[in-house]
């Protein structure tokens, strides 16, 4: 393990363990869209073998309400082994105020830098076109479908 990842794992186990982790897509989609800053996630960790439309969704969603969001190269086993967690995690959100979630953010920020999910292969280059057009987003449902 190269030392950004060890520094990864050491911060996301101290994030869990002060309790500011919470996991789920349907979850961290709450969170994302809540009004309340001490339930909105700093940041989201999306698991490297989540589905292509769970990284999609959720990439989504944070770009819009401006989270910051990340497809790690962890898989999902591999993150609920550092958070101890029993069940594999396909996301993570940090939240606000709960350990060390800015040490951790810099960490993620300094590895995957490169490979935020909107820009990754796994989403169609058409889509990405027309997430980035701000008058399309509003012919979005809530659930990541064009209407």
């Amino acid at each position: 393990m190269t030392r950004d990842e060890q520094n990864f794992a050491r911060y996301l186990g101290l994030c869990r363990r002060a309790g500011g982790v919470i996991r789920g897509g349907e979850t961290i989609l709450r969170a994302v869209r809540s009004d309340s800053t001490a339930k909105k996630p700093m940041l989201v960790l999306i698991a490297s073998d989540a589905s292509d439309r769970t990284a999609k969704q959720l990439a989504d969603k944070c770009r819009f309400y401006q989270v910051p969001c990340y497809r790690c190269t962890a898989d999902s086993f591999r993150l609920a082994e550092i958070t101890g967690y029993t069940s594999p995690c396909a996301a993570l959100g940090l939240l606000r105020g709960r350990g060390p979630g800015d040490a951790l953010r810099t960490v993620c920020a300094a590895m995957w830098a490169d490979t935020s999910p909107a820009e990754t292969e796994n989403i169609p280059t058409n889509d990405r076109e027309a997430i980035t057009e701000p008058s399309r987003l509003l012919d979005r449902k809530d659930d990541g479908e064009w209407q």
